[in-house]
């Protein structure tokens, strides 16, 4: 297995037999707003490119992984609800102060810019998510995306949280966004246990 040097390995505290990486814009095979390491299906690039890169992200996992389509919500993907074979994911069951969290590129604070509404709508469930806005200009807030993570995680017993610090918006040449560019491809974040 090879990752592209470019790539981002969790720098966290992580056990051996547990391994993860993030792709960047580079790698691939894709052209143009797309390239080159875009693993969006529904992205508007070609599905050759597509499938090729994917391919590419293969060669650096130890099985298939499970593609999945992120949507902004609330919902999340329970793989161990998954069908067998898809991806052997269980539940450890590991409690809030034994588990570690790698947070990985996002937008940062400089330029996520929020309507009231979504600040809001974080401090109706977090007290202090107020610390992690401030004001930019009538009507808009600057979110920190990475603050508000870290207090979610905090809630659940989470006390040791690593990575942070990406943004996605601003470093255009390592990152997509869609935010920034509406025609942009995707990376993809993957997560592994090795077997003993």
């Amino acid at each position: 297995m090879s990752l592209h040097p470019s790539w981002i390995v969790p720098d966290w505290p992580a056990p051996p037999r547990v391994r993860a990486f993030v792709t960047t814009r580079e790698g691939g095979v894709s052209e143009g707003e797309y390239s080159s390491m875009n693993l969006g299906t529904s992205s508007g690039d070609l599905p050759d490119h597509v499938t090729r890169n994917r391919a590419i992200v293969r060669t650096a996992l130890p099985g298939d992984p499970a593609w999945l389509a992120q949507v902004h919500g609330i919902e999340v993907a329970d793989l161990d609800a998954l069908p067998e074979g898809e991806r052997a994911a269980r539940s450890l069951g590991v409690p809030g102060e034994e588990t570690i969290a790698w947070l990985g590129p996002a937008i940062g604070p400089d330029a996520f810019e929020v309507g009231p509404e979504v600040r809001d709508a974080f401090m109706q469930v977090e007290t202090q998510a107020h610390a992690a806005f401030r004001a930019h200009k009538p009507g808009k807030f600057m979110g920190d995306l990475y603050r508000l993570a870290r207090m979610r995680l905090a809630r659940a017993g989470v006390k040791h949280v690593y990575g942070g610090g990406f943004c996605t918006w601003s470093e255009t040449g390592r990152f997509f966004s869609y935010r920034r560019e509406q025609r942009s491809g995707r990376m993809g974040a993957f997560i592994w246990i090795m077997p003993e």
